[in-house]
Parts: structure tokens; sequence; C-alpha cells
């Protein structure tokens, strides 16, 4: 059973394993490009990582580290 606290950290992880299990099973090679910060709606109700941290920036919660 998975408890589920990030949804796309769930997708990406279980379409990375099909991709990889699909290409281990035809003999082909693959390339995977993790991005470091993925912007724009979400499917759920709360605002997580990046996004989260931008309306942060937007909400002046971390004037801190832009006048640093």
């Amino acid at each position: 059973m998975w408890l589920v606290q990030d949804w796309y950290v769930l997708s990406k992880t279980l379409a990375e394993k099909a991709a990889w299990d699909f290409v281990k099973e035809k003999g082909l090679d693959m390339v995977v490009i993790n991005p470091s910060g993925v912007i724009g709606p979400t499917l759920q109700a709360s605002e997580l990582g990046i996004n989260k941290y931008i309306l942060g920036l937007l909400n002046g919660e971390y004037l801190q580290i832009l006048i640093a």
C-alpha cells in the first residue's frame, strides 16, 4: 500500500520504472533527464515543491534571501 504525500514523485517513479522495464525487455538504450524543478499547475490542492517556493518568493516570505 502506498502512503502518497507527493503525486508527482509517485507518478514519475512509476513511469520511469515502467520505461526501464520496457527497454530492458526490448534490448534498447534509454536516457533519463530529471528536472531540477517543475513549474505549472498541480493535480493536488496543496502547492508542493518548486511551486510552493516560487509562491513564497512572490508573497515575500523569502525576502531575506533576495536581499542578502
